[in-house]
């Protein structure tokens, strides 16, 4: 009797694992599909004799096991390191200046009256307003908050605009006005049912330092591979490969369709029958491979935005102000293309040489992602005039690259956990051996995608079980 056969349509962190642990079960045959002519997604790395640059994330959170348990797994865990120790300041950018985060923050808010006494940027009044959330007793339970509603009704405006926007909403690209609390950060909705965001989110901090770390890693709050994270994608191509398990590259997939007892997957020059299939490509490609109406419009619900990142290095003595820090963010209100900036030979030192000081800049987010699409030259030289103002130098960098990702960046908006829920009823009804999965859905982040690609495959097995 012949073994059931798995289709995975996608080879990015989340389809390269779910086939990963498909194959590890020995009970089925996995054949992976992936577009581009490289695995990874969005784990790319770029080296050269100086400096490492990563062209899409950089880190993940070294609390979130499951990215820890796969560098083990897979030969990786003496490559992990952590944040170098300038990389415990960050900063934030106010009326064209840089202001270092107090101690006493978590996503940069401020948790105590002393660590807010100590950000000149808040008006006095603005500083009182957020207080009164020590006092204001718990909310009630509002399933569809958006993050700027919950920190507008419980610190005021002002932190929400100055502080919170570029954090909490930079990291998804987001207006903080759409962003789902419940979806992004649910330690929020804890905090507030508790009596207080402040104290809530104290008890949340505490709680989590409490967590015991490894003695063999490093006690930074993020992890990465030495040699780059485009590693972790090699050594998961490099089993898979190991096993017999087949993945073509360059093969652009065009549709899924079920059969009586198979699903077929159709791609350019060749048909591929099988017994399930893992979707794991973002949904507004996902939407176009399938052909039930109902999957086809919960798919169409999931919005992007397009970001690119620029990748800066310079010489040492060109530059007046320290990088003595991670990097800043920069609210919306500032009006700038930037929305963040690492300091990258201070983050992570071993990715560039002693004579080299290297950054990463963001643009593009949601409702402003227009600068995307701009020539290459044309981002460099509007990152550089808003790095030269904030960091009061513009020297010649001896290296830049610009990586822009189209729809690249999911927009977990208000009702998200919803749409999900919706999205996993029709495909049951439609395509019962379909698993939809990948940043879209459950996570953005690297942790949380390795773990959706496990849980893809486990749903894979249970499907061909019953």
């Amino acid at each position: 009797m012949s073994r059931q056969r798995v289709a995975v349509i996608g080879a990015g962190i989340t389809g390269l694992t779910a086939a990963y642990r498909l194959m590890k079960t020995g009970r089925v045959d996995v054949t992976v599909f992936e577009a581009r002519d490289q695995v990874g997604g969005t784990l790319r790395s770029v080296e050269s004799e100086q400096h490492l640059f990563e062209q899409g994330p950089d880190s993940f959170l070294a609390r979130k096991r499951v990215m820890i348990d796969l560098c083990t797994e897979l030969g990786l865990r003496e490559q992990l390191v952590g944040t170098g120790p300038l990389a415990r300041k960050t900063y934030l950018v106010s009326d064209g200046e840089l202001y270092p985060f107090p101690k006493g923050t978590y996503m940069g808010i401020p948790l105590t009256k002393e660590a807010f006494e100590q950000i000149p940027f808040l008006s006095e009044e603005g500083k009182r307003r957020a207080l009164l959330d020590l006092t204001m007793g718990p909310d009630q339970d509002r399933e569809n908050d958006s993050m700027g509603e919950l920190l507008t009704r419980r610190l005021g405006r002002e932190v929400v605009e100055k502080i919170a926007e570029a954090v909490l909403a930079g990291v998804h690209a987001s207006p903080i006005d759409r962003l789902s609390v419940a979806a992004t950060y649910p330690e929020f909705k804890e905090a507030v049912r508790r009596g207080s965001l402040l104290r809530g989110l104290q008890d949340f901090v505490a709680e989590r330092q409490n967590v015991v770390q490894d003695d063999d890693l490093p006690k930074t709050a993020f992890l990465t591979l030495r040699s780059g994270l485009s590693k972790l994608a090699a050594a998961l191509l490099q089993a898979l490969h190991a096993q017999g398990v087949t993945v073509h590259t360059g093969c652009v997939v065009t549709s899924v369709e079920n059969s009586m007892r198979e699903v077929i997957v159709h791609a350019e020059g060749c048909e591929f029958s099988c017994d399930a299939v893992v979707m794991a490509v973002p949904a507004h490609r996902a939407c176009t491979l399938v052909n039930d109406e109902g999957v086809r419009q919960t798919l169409e619900a999931f919005r992007y935005a397009s970001v690119a990142t620029v990748a800066l290095a310079y010489r040492p003595r060109d530059f007046l102000f320290q990088l003595d820090g991670s990097g800043f963010v920069v609210p919306r209100r500032e009006g700038s293309d930037v929305t963040a900036c690492t300091f990258v030979s201070s983050k992570w030192p071993h990715m560039a040489d002693e004579d080299v000081v290297t950054l990463r800049a963001f643009v593009g987010r949601a409702e402003a992602d227009g600068i995307v699409d701009a020539p290459d030259e044309e981002i460099i030289a509007r990152v550089r005039g808003d790095l030269a103002h904030w960091l009061k130098a513009d020297p010649e960098p001896i290296f830049s690259l610009v990586t822009r990702w189209k729809k690249g960046m999911p927009q977990y908006e208000v009702g998200h956990l919803t749409r999900v829920a919706a999205l996993t009823e029709a495909a049951r009804r439609a395509y019962p051996r379909v698993i939809f999965s990948g940043a879209a859905y459950r996570g953005v982040g690297l942790p949380d995608c390795v773990a959706d690609g496990m849980e893809a495959a486990q749903s894979i097995l249970e499907a061909l079980s019953s």
